[in-house]
């Protein structure tokens, strides 16, 4: 399992999100992201990924994205999504269409 599933099955699990809700998930905006499903938040993503964080790490999760962040910057968790490569012409406008996988590092 790469690290961002893993991410995202913390996610999910403990905030009981579907996939389609991750990317906008924030504190206090979900249902169950209260500071109860916060430290439980926290709690698992130290257990999962064999970390501790830091107070000011621990609070600066706010969102799906912040933590993203602090993890891959303050702790080097690598985030790698498997994105095609359609996909990136399509957002830049630039290619003829053509189709194959890439990996897209995420620092």
């Amino acid at each position: 399992m790469t690290n961002i599933e893993k991410y995202n099955k913390v996610f999910k699990e403990i905030l009981q999100l579907s996939s389609n809700d991750l990317k906008t998930a924030k504190f206090k905006n979900s249902e169950l992201w209260d500071s109860v499903g916060h430290m439980t938040l926290v709690a698992s993503l130290e257990d999962t990924f064999d970390i501790l964080l830091e107070t000011d790490d621990l609070m600066g999760i706010t969102s799906y994205d912040k933590g993203i962040e602090i993890l891959s910057h303050n702790y080097g968790i690598e985030f790698w999504y498997d994105i095609s490569i359609e996909t990136i012409r399509k957002s830049t406008g630039c290619g003829d269409g053509g189709w194959s996988r890439a990996f897209l590092f995420i620092a």
